[in-house]
């Protein structure tokens, strides 16, 4: 209660009272000990120093955590720790394909394709001395759907600025993890490794020229 009076009163008529209503049927013997007195003082709790303590336990257990994770985590999930673990240069950060058959640069105003216009720009910049070569696509996840996604949207933003582009899709798992590849079956790379059929006979034009698959 707010006055301690009253709340040295109402604690001795509970300790009056109980015994009078055992709920426990006679298996506990309620004593009193002292008559509770008015306390000189409140015990609650002072409300601004717990929150100032919880505050500060709050952010130390947030920091704890963020160090374990850091130290645990074995994913790279941003441009910089990319380049902190490979020491290598990042020149895009392409966004992940909601739907990987489909070529991200038919919608121009979308991020993936203003994302592979960047990595266009640094393509050509790293190679401004000499001729760019050859570009592999790979994915660190053996199931990724990606690879033919990304290698279809760089070769049609490059081919868009006078680039003439070989597409060589080497995933022979499923034909439709790659936009740029038809749907009917024919010759593929497969058949001239086996020099089943020749190179010519094996390309297909892409969705625009200067990219051939």
């Amino acid at each position: 209660d707010k006055s301690r009076a009253a709340a040295a009163d109402i604690a001795n008529l509970i300790v009056d009272v109980l015994p009078l209503h055992d709920p426990s049927g006679g298996l506990f013997l309620f004593t009193q000990t002292d008559r509770a007195q008015r306390p000189s003082a409140f015990s609650s709790p002072d409300v601004k120093i717990t929150a100032l303590a919880g505050a500060v336990l709050g952010i130390v257990l947030a920091v704890v955590a963020a160090l374990m994770r850091d130290s645990i985590a074995r994913t790279v999930e941003t441009a910089e720790q990319l380049r902190h673990a490979t020491g290598k240069t990042v020149l895009a950060v392409v966004p992940r394909p909601k739907d990987p058959t489909k070529l991200a640069l038919a919608d121009p105003d979308s991020p993936a394709a203003a994302a592979f216009r960047a990595l266009r720009v640094e393509l050509e910049f790293a190679s401004s001395q000499r001729p760019p070569g050859p570009i592999v696509v790979a994915n660190a996840n053996p199931d990724g759907t990606d690879n033919g996604w990304l290698a279809g949207n760089l070769a049609v933003a490059l081919a868009q600025v006078q680039h003439h582009v070989l597409v060589i899709d080497a995933d022979f798992r499923r034909r439709d993890r790659n936009p740029l590849l038809p749907a009917d079956p024919g010759p593929g790379l497969y058949d001239v490794l086996r020099e089943a059929t020749s190179v010519e006979e094996a390309l297909r034009m892409g969705p625009i020229d200067g990219v051939t698959v």
